[in-house]
């Protein structure tokens, strides 16, 4: 075993491994270190290696994840919890909790199932499903079909994650046409926790089994129905546009209501014409950054160049970046320098993105006080770092299309911290609006802090707002995100005492877009750790407060707000005046928008 704390870990966990495998190593954490624990980590080559841990440990269930009876009836359990790690990029709870004792962690990243059907990964052309490991990574698995012209339907941002953690949950991928990564699943071999191993297929089953965080058994092996570019080959687009021209000096509640409306238009726009998509959102800067895909590239034929251009790409990034054990350790995640004045860099110095490296690093000086330096302001740091992000990703998204042109976006990130909303599409306004309004609030409180609106805490926002749209088609039982169909009938049997002889709350709320599909929009706030970042959860919580109070939540209350010093939710929009994409925009949260 690896690690200087066996000796002590072996007596606590005596009763989980003493008979088990040697641990690979002994304490398990997350990709950017905000979990870690004592738990022994096992890396498991074969089915009778992983059998054996299984046997001993873990409570007992069935095929559909009822917990299997002893013969007096009580429910079977053994001394150990187990669970399956992916590439180490999960949050508290999801692989382990922080507190919790007696679990021993499951690496498949070396894994070969024994059943001859599925030990070699690869891909039937005529049907376009592929046979994948469990435990390989996106990297590993591109090279596969690739260069036989299929891509996946839905796809994640990075290649680093593996194939069954990214099934496993209901966070990856998302379109107008399909829903997550996980509904393309069509079979898999599992290995459930009496160690029998068994093919999982038909939606009666698979539904229990996508985004299942690994609760009903350990998944070996992943099919999955991929798409052929014959009749056309998928193109990767983006664009930039500009918003400061919209907001003066001190922007007035007309400006922000014309950003708010500008920004959801072009969204709407975009999310209406492409069917995979992406948007960030620079507060600082005032532009967003779309990023979408379509299938209108030209079409894919087995002697056309592109095989061997997408085979040369495809092995290149698996060396370049899916080395290193990254479908153990997830290593895409970038060091960051303890001294920002060593990255913040005058163009052509210091290393990458600013430099290649060969010239020392110039520190930029402050725009605002020119004997001060940029690093050393922590508003100026975070529009440097936003603008950073955005020049990175152009260029990371840019190289891929190129070469390997497979739909996924980047190759590396720097670690962070997040918080995610899902919310109707229709809604897209008030949530942008609240969000650049809270922004405001914290920057505002940085320049005034006797300002009796200041906030309590010191923040200044340091990443983009991620946006995304998506159209579930749920095919999850376990973890499910809801569908539109389900948020709207929702929300109308709580509201429909509100809306008199109108058949549904929600279409007098939020009236359709037109041209618009419904669906849902995913929105997720970034911050780079380490950066300033102090109070960033203060500014989570603040935020999150307001997004739990905006009118398309079903559960938020109608007059005085859940805050009272908030003011009123809704304070008597007229419906009937208010256009669709404007609807309440700068009335909904007059707090953050009248900072």
């Amino acid at each position: 075993p690896r690690g200087e704390r066996s000796r002590g870990l072996r007596s606590r966990y005596s009763d989980c491994y003493t008979r088990l495998l040697q641990p690979y190593q002994e304490g398990w954490s997350n990709w950017f270190q905000t979990v870690e624990t004592s738990s022994p980590v096992f890396r498991v080559k074969t089915d009778a290696e992983l059998r054996n841990i299984v046997k001993k440990n873990g409570v007992a269930v069935s095929l559909d994840g009822k917990p299997k009876k002893t013969k007096s009836g009580k429910t079977k359990k053994t001394k150990c919890t187990i669970r399956a790690m992916g590439s180490t990029q999960s949050e508290d709870g999801m692989v382990m909790q922080r507190t919790e004792e007696n679990v021993v962690v499951v690496s498949l990243a070396d894994h070969t199932p024994d059943h001859p059907d599925w030990a070699t990964p690869g891909i039937d052309e005529e049907t376009g499903r592929v046979r994948l490991r469990a435990g390989m990574s996106w990297y590993d698995a591109v090279p596969i079909y690739r260069p036989r012209g299929f891509v996946l339907r839905e796809r994640t941002a990075l290649r680093s994650f593996t194939v069954a953690g990214v099934i496993s949950n209901m966070v990856h991928g998302g379109s107008n046409s399909g829903g997550f990564v996980h509904s393309d699943v069509t079979k898999l071999l599992v290995m459930l926790s009496d160690g029998s191993v068994t093919e999982v297929e038909g939606e009666e089953n698979l539904k229990f089994w996508r985004s299942s965080a690994g609760q009903l058994g350990i998944i070996l092996a992943v099919e999955m129905q991929l798409v052929s570019e014959e009749d056309g080959g998928l193109s990767m687009q983006r664009s930039t546009d500009s918003y400061s021209d919209l907001l003066s000096a001190i922007p007035t509640r007309e400006d922000i209501g014309n950003l708010v409306a500008q920004v959801s238009q072009r969204i709407y726009e975009v999310s209406a014409t492409y069917d995979n998509n992406q948007f960030f959102f620079d507060w600082y800067g005032n532009n967003l950054f779309s990023y979408f895909m379509d299938f209108t590239g030209p079409n894919f034929s087995g002697e056309d160049p592109l095989s061997t251009q997408y085979e040369v790409a495809a092995n290149e990034s698996l060396i370049q970046f899916g080395g290193n054990d990254i479908a153990f350790n997830g290593g895409a995640v970038l060091p960051f320098p303890d001294d920002l004045c060593d990255f913040l860099c005058a163009p052509g110095t210091g290393n990458p993105p600013t430099g290649d490296g060969t010239i020392p690093c110039a520190p930029i000086p402050s725009p605002s006080n020119d004997q001060e330096l940029l690093c050393n302001n922590p508003i100026e740091v975070a529009a440097a770092l936003c603008a950073v992000t955005s020049q990175v990703t152009d260029m990371q998204y840019d190289l891929i299309a190129g070469t390997v042109n497979d739909g996924y976006s980047i190759d590396s990130v720097l670690p962070f911290s997040s918080t995610i909303i899902f919310i109707p599409s229709r809604a897209l306004p008030q949530l942008f609006g609240t969000w650049w309004g809270a922004t405001a609030a914290a920057i505002t409180t940085i320049v005034d802090p006797d300002n009796p609106r200041a906030l309590p805490f010191r923040y200044a926002p340091n990443n983009l707002l991620e946006m995304r749209f998506i159209r579930p088609n749920e095919t999850a039982v376990m973890n499910p995100i809801p569908t539109f169909e389900d948020w709207k009938e929702e929300f109308d049997t709580k509201y429909a005492a509100h809306t008199g002889s109108a058949p549904s709350a929600f279409d007098l709320f939020f009236p359709p877009v037109t041209g618009i599909p419904d669906g849902l929009f995913s929105a997720e706030i970034i911050s780079l750790k380490g950066i300033n970042d102090e109070d960033v959860n203060q500014f989570f919580a603040f935020i999150e407060g307001l997004w739990r109070n905006m009118p398309s939540n079903p559960l938020a209350p109608y007059g005085p707000n859940i805050s009272p010093e908030l003011g009123p939710i809704v304070p008597n929009c007229d419906l009937q005046a208010i256009p669709p994409v404007t609807f309440c925009a700068e009335n909904v949260h007059s707090y953050p928008m009248g900072v």
